[in-house]
């Protein structure tokens, strides 16, 4: 069920939860990485890169070009905003957003929704390596995950596991079972993990089996 007061009372809750959030993990003047929200391209561009985080975080764009500087998807960016360690601008303006700002900002123009965002955020707590994976389901992207000690070698190593994000409240029918299905066979491999993401942003992983049937996952 939604939480009581709708829509508009979620978000005010979001809000403070990542406003406390960002008081409470406050860092260091000198391990704040700084960066400009570029809204046409749905990335944060990090113009003063500081922190042992980015080593499992961010990327550089793919093509040519003389300057190519380390990006931060939606949900980067915003993760690393709630954690204090990121001075997020929206383009060249000098002013630094505050959390709630960021937030309204990449949900609003970052591709991403609350729920995604949730089940990306409680992984990443956890010391695991998450990063996006080609394609989408329902909607919202996948995501590549690696255990905390791949932490140093992730880029060279296969993902631990491969997980899609579902909205509690959607409903999946059997052509969705069929989905799950083609995405395992599309997953080289590794496990395939679903977070189902409810009204009050409570996470919940299962593991899907070969057979298309899941199981819960502490």
């Amino acid at each position: 069920m939604a939480a009581s007061g709708g829509k508009a009372a979620r978000t005010l809750l979001v809000e403070e939860e990542y406003e406390m959030a960002a008081r409470r993990n406050k860092s260091r003047r000198d391990d704040v990485s700084e960066a400009a929200w570029i809204t046409c391209k749905q990335v944060a561009v990090l113009h003063k890169p500081r922190g042992k985080i980015l080593q499992t975080m961010g990327h550089l764009p793919t093509g040519g070009g003389a300057t190519r500087e380390w990006q931060l998807q939606p949900e980067e960016a915003l993760f690393m905003v709630q954690q204090g360690i990121l001075a997020l601008r929206e383009g060249d303006r000098d002013r630094v957003l505050s959390v709630a700002e960021v937030l309204d900002m990449v949900l609003r123009d970052g591709g991403i929704s609350p729920f995604f965002f949730h089940a990306y955020a409680k992984i990443r707590d956890a010391g695991f390596v998450v990063a996006r994976a080609a394609g989408d389901f329902h909607g919202m992207p996948l995501l590549h995950v690696w255990r905390p000690e791949l932490s140093k070698k992730w880029r060279k190593s296969q993902p631990t596991f491969v997980m899609c994000v579902v909205r509690c409240r959607d409903r999946l029918t059997s052509s969705s079972c069929e989905e799950f299905e083609r995405l395992q066979n599309r997953t080289d491999g590794c496990a395939l993990r679903v977070a189902v993401v409810d009204d009050s942003f409570a996470v919940t992983f299962f593991d899907m089996q070969a057979n298309g049937s899941s199981g819960n996952s502490e």
